[in-house]
């Protein structure tokens, strides 16, 4: 015969078994649901692996909105880093045309030095370099902003400056650069070109002179260096004239060496002609013919193109 106080607790316990049990399977049913919304959350394992060796956590993906607002930022703030940056820079380039002493007039080009007239400035991008030419050699603002800024001097005009660096002589140029004259003044046709410190030695064509002043030969009565009667050896005759006469300009005289040479008078000064080879000068005509036709040059053309051949060898 059983006692209520143990029918009592058989029935709690039961009671509290069955408790148990349902407590049990519904915590089942939340842990696989949490499992299932984990795997919606995480992906099938090919999302997985196309995303990397693990998921997105939860708090990044919470995070993203505000990283890409934060993208958007950059853009705002280069125009403040531009602001800041702007002034900078200015104040630097000011600085560096302060201690230049140059101020760019243009943003490209080149520009003449005030002092040095073998001085300039290179500005490149509003920045300014100070240049040298080599020596020998001057700067030209005349010349293209695409083409060499230095010139030779016969090219320049330095006019207030004068001033150039200390020449570089070398033991056959004065200069590094140039074109200079050979010989004194009753030996005009020679020059010599300098390159990089070497000489180069040339010959005018018969009967020019080098004008150094013009870097050109030219006829002897146009170079101030030269003595065109004693470089020619050949002197203009006077010219008698009646009253009131004036004196022609130009006279054409025959060599007294040679038949295929001959002279013209100008203002009194000689400049001395060829008529060519096989050709004489006919003083009947006033110009040159052939050499057989020239009355009396037929011996002498023989005896001068020896005397020219002795002249030139």
């Amino acid at each position: 015969m059983t006692t209520p106080g143990l029918a009592r607790s058989t029935a709690h316990a039961a009671v509290v078994a069955v408790l148990a049990l349902a407590c049990l399977a519904r915590g089942q049913v939340f842990q696989q649901q949490g499992f299932q919304r984990g795997a919606q959350r995480l992906g099938s394992p090919r999302q997985q692996q196309s995303f990397g060796s693990f998921a997105e956590p939860q708090f990044q993906r919470q995070q993203q909105p505000q990283f890409q607002q934060f993208q958007r930022q950059p853009e705002f703030q280069r125009q403040q880093q531009q602001q800041f940056q702007q002034p900078l820079q200015q104040q630097q380039f000011q600085q560096f045309q302060q201690a230049s002493g140059f101020s760019c007039p243009e943003r490209n080009g080149y520009f003449a030095n005030s002092r040095q007239c073998d001085a300039y400035y290179k500005c490149e991008n509003g920045v300014a370099k100070e240049e040298l030419c080599p020596d020998g050699l001057l700067f030209n603002d005349k010349n293209s902003p695409f083409s060499y800024p230095c010139s030779y001097p016969n090219e320049v005009q330095c006019l207030t400056r004068s001033a150039v660096q200390p020449a570089q002589p070398t033991e056959d140029c004065p200069h590094q650069y140039g074109y200079y004259a050979l010989g004194d003044a009753a030996n005009c046709g020679k020059f010599m070109n300098c390159a990089a410190g070497r000489g180069y030695v040339f010959d005018c064509p018969d009967g020019l002179a080098f004008n150094p002043e013009t870097y050109h030969c030219d006829w002897p009565d146009q170079v101030a260096s030269c003595d065109a009667e004693a470089f020619l050896q050949f002197r203009c005759p006077e010219e008698p004239l009646l009253f009131g006469q004036r004196p022609a300009e130009t006279r054409l005289l025959r060599s007294n060496t040679d038949c295929e040479h001959y002279f013209a008078c100008v203002n009194g000064r000689p400049r001395r002609y060829n008529c060519g080879e096989g050709n004489a000068f006919s003083e009947e005509l006033g110009h040159c013919d052939v050499a057989e036709n020239v009355t009396g040059c037929a011996p002498a053309f023989r005896s001068g193109n020896d005397f020219r051949q002795t002249r030139l060898f």
